[in-house]
């Protein structure tokens, strides 16, 4: 191999490990950009809970002179630390939410309303249902006996206008023989009008 060859080959070879090199970087640029975003968000947690710590620590140090300064106000100083310690405790309980058990019986209870809720609907469907057959069945039948009594009264209007000569000749009191009959005469005298 000439050096002409050599250089022609080295030329080749260059161009390709530059290739290979460019889509390395390209793929390598890509991992450290999914990489970093997540290692940015924990070194800025890390040095948020860096600063928490030195100002928890601050305190401590101003409540240390502070001691220093007035040792006769040591004993109030410590029992409302301790005091304002517990009520921290509370409030991060507070903020934690449901344990685990209970968030597993609100789960449980969820899936029990849920389903309650579900048959709720169901038998408010087939109470509407059924009010939807007894209405009209309650109707039909007053219906009927409103108009089987409204012929009842008819004929009794037509017996007592067929009969009331010989009544009223025998001058019998209708009204005391039947004790139902004023009731009727109002409507007697509707129906005929």
């Amino acid at each position: 191999m000439n050096a002409a060859e050599r250089t022609a080959t080295l030329d080749e070879t260059t161009s390709d490990d530059r290739e290979e090199t460019a889509e390395q970087q390209t793929v390598t640029e890509s991992h450290v950009g999914q990489i970093s975003a997540p290692s940015e968000t924990t070194e800025r947690e890390r040095i948020q809970h860096q600063l928490q710590q030195l100002k928890q620590r601050e305190s401590e140090l101003r409540r240390e002179l502070a001691i220093a300064e007035h040792p006769e106000l040591a004993d109030a100083i410590r029992q409302i630390e301790g005091r304002a310690y517990g009520v921290g405790r509370i409030d991060a309980k507070m903020a934690e939410g449901l344990s685990k058990s209970e968030l597993r019986k609100k789960d449980t209870l969820e899936k029990k309303l849920l389903t309650a809720m579900e048959k709720r609907v169901e038998l408010d469907q087939q109470i509407a249902a059924l009010e939807t057959d007894l209405s009209p069945l309650g109707e039909a039948r007053t219906q009927g006996f409103q108009s089987e009594r409204g012929e009842a009264l008819l004929r009794l209007a037509s017996l007592l206008d067929e009969h009331a000569v010989a009544i009223a000749a025998a001058k019998l009191d209708l009204d005391a023989l039947i004790p139902a009959l004023p009731t009727w005469r109002e409507e007697i005298a509707t129906l005929r009008g």
